[in-house]
């Protein structure tokens, strides 16, 4: 059982640690792994206008991502909660499964005859990353709320004399925030790297990061996997952050329902 798990976890690791060493070996030609140590990839992508303006665009599409699904998913994910019933969790289950069962470039080929005066515009790219991340904003909150049984918090802050509002804050935003975040930060991380969709709906001027990147894969192999180790450590850093508030939002998230 161990070997098969550090089996798995080389194989995890391997392709990570080739983009390490790609992003800092000098030259790599003919060989299983670069020879030479440098800097020069980094500094020159740091340098580039071009993946620096992409990689605003991704964070923006990103930010604007998790806003507008949080908007559409918190709301869907209460009515299920505070009302369960089985046609309820049946057309969440519909809803959360439909964009993972249709690939992104269906999804995208979707949009583009459905809207196709606004193909290159932003919103649309933006509403093709709404589509595919709201599963991943919906179900963490629904599990969450289920877990903690939302429903019977809900009618004991009102037998209590709790106003909408009271309940809002005090019962069902500390309930729930965990999920959110959770969801907040799979949704991120997917709109971030998506390719197919932002490859295809994605204007010249508006290429998002990982549409860029797979250029650099066809010119440089050093300064693509400079490029590349820039989403590595922002996923690093997602992972790492989700991990701190897990336990923290653990720790405080009951004391708001005592109040």
């Amino acid at each position: 059982m161990k070997a098969a798990l550090w089996l798995y976890l080389a194989f995890v690791a391997a392709p990570i640690l080739v983009i390490f060493a790609g992003a800092f070996g000098e030259t790599w030609l003919g060989t299983v792994l670069p020879t030479g140590f440098t800097l020069k990839w980094l500094l020159n992508l740091f340098g580039e206008p071009a993946y620096v303006k992409a990689f605003a665009t991704s964070l923006m599409v990103a930010a604007t991502t998790i806003l507008i699904g949080g908007l559409l998913a918190a709301p869907l994910a209460y009515v299920v909660l505070s009302r369960p019933s089985r046609l309820g969790d049946a057309f969440v289950r519909l809803l959360s499964l439909a964009p993972l069962s249709v690939p992104p470039l269906v999804l995208a080929f979707s949009l583009m005859t459905a809207w196709s005066g606004a193909v290159g515009s932003l919103w649309l790219l933006i509403a093709g990353h709404v589509v595919l991340t709201i599963p991943y904003l919906l179900a963490p909150m629904i599990a969450e709320g289920k877990t903690h049984d939302l429903a019977a918090f809900e009618r004991a802050g009102a037998s209590l004399g709790a106003g909408p509002l009271q309940r809002m804050r005090w019962i069902t935003v500390p309930l729930l925030s965990r999920g959110v975040f959770i969801g907040a930060i799979a949704a991120g991380s997917i709109s971030i790297g998506e390719f197919q969709l932002s490859n295809l709906l994605a204007a010249f001027s508006d290429r998002t990061y990982p549409v860029l990147l797979y250029q650099a894969f066809q010119a440089a192999t050093g300064f693509a996997c400079a490029a590349t180790l820039v989403l590595v450590l922002l996923a690093l850093a997602a992972a790492i952050a989700g991990s701190t508030v897990h336990r923290a939002s653990g720790i405080s998230a009951r004391p708001g329902l005592a109040r």
